[in-house]
């Protein structure tokens, strides 16, 4: 994924829409970043609130760095 941080943002929002997506604090709550060598890994906590973590990765972002991300560079 083409991606630049301080300039892009990822577009979760429709996502996070589904009602088994409730909480005040859907980053901290359902979006895990993973960094795998050069690369961050997206992931998505798929059951939301309904028990237990099913982690997916829904995006791959080459050549950033996952302390450069947070809550900001997420559209939620």
């Amino acid at each position: 994924m083409d991606f630049e941080v301080g300039l892009d943002t990822i577009d979760l929002s429709s996502i996070l829409l589904a009602s088994r997506f409730e909480s005040a604090t859907p980053f901290a709550d359902y979006i895990q970043l993973i960094q795998l060598g050069s690369d961050t890994q997206v992931q998505l906590d798929r059951n939301g609130d309904n028990g237990g973590d099913l982690l997916t990765t829904i995006a791959i972002m080459e050549n950033v760095v996952t302390t450069q991300l947070d809550s900001s560079s997420f559209l939620l």
